[in-house]
């Protein structure tokens, strides 16, 4: 699928190899991306120094842990292929992204109702979804039942409805709370760190 103003460069699979699309556009943390993923008989070894003749003297290699990480920049975009083992093959995952050619506007977490003083570090927007799905990750300094009663009393004026969730009383951990408004989904997990803090999750469908 194509997308509107992005003219995605093409990027070769090893011979053999079976690839799906994860998704045609997305923006990352503001960043436009799209990503894929193939699986390959061959090994990890064999893969990056498939991608090094592709890409002769434009290519970078890191090991990140278990993780062989191979990128080249290409014109405006800058191609990440992450390598991994999966049972006896290898799985690769390819997030091409557009480099930003000046500042960007863009706000983590812009249009979405939180509490007072919580940080946003991750801001995921799908566009090739039907419904334009997100996925936004928080953390503030207030306690899971503290941003599950704010999320409960605020939603509702927005017409989101509480359809189900798992208890948050005062002194829980963890819990999680499921909205729907018309065809959408919202399911907010909250979770306890270990040093007291909250950290949110959010899926918008």
């Amino acid at each position: 699928m194509a997308t509107p103003g992005i003219d995605w460069p093409a990027v070769p699979l090893p011979p053999g190899s079976t690839g799906e699309r994860v998704t045609d556009h997305m923006k990352n943390n503001g960043v436009d991306m799209r990503a894929s993923r193939f699986t390959t008989t061959r090994s990890i070894d064999e893969v990056v120094r498939f991608y090094q003749q592709e890409w002769p003297d434009r290519n970078v290699v890191n090991r990140l842990g278990s993780k062989t990480i191979v990128g080249h920049a290409q014109g405006d975009y800058y191609v990440t292929i992450t390598l991994g083992n999966l049972g006896g093959a290898t799985q690769g995952t390819v997030g091409t992204t557009k480099m930003p050619t000046g500042k960007t506007d863009y706000v983590m977490g812009g249009g979405f109702d939180k509490p007072p003083n919580t940080k946003v570090f991750n801001d995921l927007r799908y566009y090739d979804t039907p419904s334009e799905s997100r996925t936004l990750g928080m953390v503030n300094g207030l306690s899971p039942y503290q941003n599950y009663q704010y999320y409960a009393r605020r939603l509702p004026a927005g017409g989101w409805r509480l359809q189900k969730g798992q208890a948050c009383a005062l002194p829980a951990a963890a819990c999680v709370a499921v909205f729907e408004k018309g065809d959408g989904r919202m399911a907010i997990t909250l979770e306890r760190t270990i040093d007291s803090r909250t950290r949110t999750v959010v899926n918008i469908e």
